[in-house]
Order: structure tokens, then sequence, then C-alpha cells
């Protein structure tokens, strides 16, 4: 409804990709889906980008030019353990040029990115996080939204 989709008269495509999910800190437990947004989570002492957990999004969006009845969404129930680090965020990192060759800053680099800060405080990291998109992209325009939303255990 918020998309105008439903209206005969507008032809809208747009879909919307989203991430939503429950963390309940108490259980140390969180629940998740996605719209091709994945969540990521950095195990706490975990140094190597391989060994970043990563809960897959459903390759669905919401809305746009797929939208059959009964679409569902998988939602994932994931145990956490103290110091864990759970990430959120919009394509707009990972999507954003910039750097020497004005190439994608690429989900590779944004996950070592995110290992590398996940001990920090998370004040910390948001300056690092703003710090090294702006560097990133240099004289570039910014391209898209960028959203990381993290929550420690």
């Amino acid at each position: 409804n918020a998309l105008h989709q439903h209206k005969e008269q507008t032809v809208v495509r747009d879909g919307m990709d989203i991430a939503l999910c429950n963390i309940n800190l108490a259980e140390k437990k969180v629940e998740y889906a996605g719209a091709h947004n994945s969540l990521y989570i950095c195990r706490n002492g975990e140094k190597n980008h391989e060994d970043i957990e990563i809960i897959k999004a459903d390759r669905l969006g919401i809305g746009g030019e797929q939208m059959e009845e009964g679409r569902k969404f998988t939602n994932n129930t994931i145990e956490l353990n103290q110091g864990d680090t759970t990430y959120m965020f919009s394509d707009g990192f990972p999507d954003q040029f910039g750097g020497p060759k004005n190439k994608k800053f690429g989900p590779r680099r944004f996950r070592e990115l995110l290992l590398n800060i996940q001990e920090k405080a998370m004040k910390e990291q948001e300056g690092i996080l703003d710090d090294a998109i702006v560097k990133w992209m240099g004289n570039y325009e910014q391209t898209d939204d960028i959203l990381v939303i993290g929550v420690r255990v």
C-alpha cells in the first residue's frame, strides 16, 4: 500500500529490499527475515572474513513486479553468544563507487572492515565506518542511501 502498487491507474514496478529482525538480548537470540538484504554476524573473537556468518536473505523484494499472492519470506532464528555483533545494512555501502579506480567498495572489503572493527565500541565503529566511506568516495558523489545498523550482545 505504501508503494501505491494496488492502484489500477498506476504502474509501479519498483520493489523494496529490507532486513527485519527482532533481537532478544536476554535470551541471546535474533529472529531475522530479509528481502535481498542479508544479516551479518561477527562472532566474538573471529578475525577471518570467511568466518563471518552470513544469514542469507530471500531473493525476493517487497512488492514490485513480482506481486504473487502468498509470497513467503524465511524467518531465521539464530542463537547469539556474548560479544557477538549483528549487522544489517542497505546495499549503499558495498555498492558505493570510489577508490583509486572508481570501483565499488564491494562486499568482501565491507566484511573485512566489519571484522576489523567489531570489537570496538559501537560509537567508535560508527566513526570508522563514516571515515572509511568518505575516504573511499573521495571526490565521487554518493550513489545511494547508506545505512549500517550494528547491535552487540
